[in-house]
């Protein structure tokens, strides 16, 4: 199993960064977002799937979100 970071976007003033992790689940690639807010990682907000444009986009709208 590994991690890659293929996307980060980040709202210094309100200490907000989005993810946008690649792994392999199951042999499969899948793309994880994860949402870190203060530096501890948010239960709710993050998505598993295997479309990168879709993972994307979501971490965009995400981060806008907190803009």
């Amino acid at each position: 199993m590994y991690k890659r970071v293929v996307a980060r976007y980040q709202n210094t003033q309100r200490m907000v960064e989005v993810y946008v992790i690649e792994t392999n689940i199951l042999i499969k690639k899948m793309f994880v977002v994860e949402i870190y807010i203060a530096g501890r990682k948010s239960d709710i907000g993050n998505i598993i799937t295997s479309d990168f444009n879709k993972a994307n986009t979501y971490a965009q709208n995400t981060i806008r979100k907190y803009m």
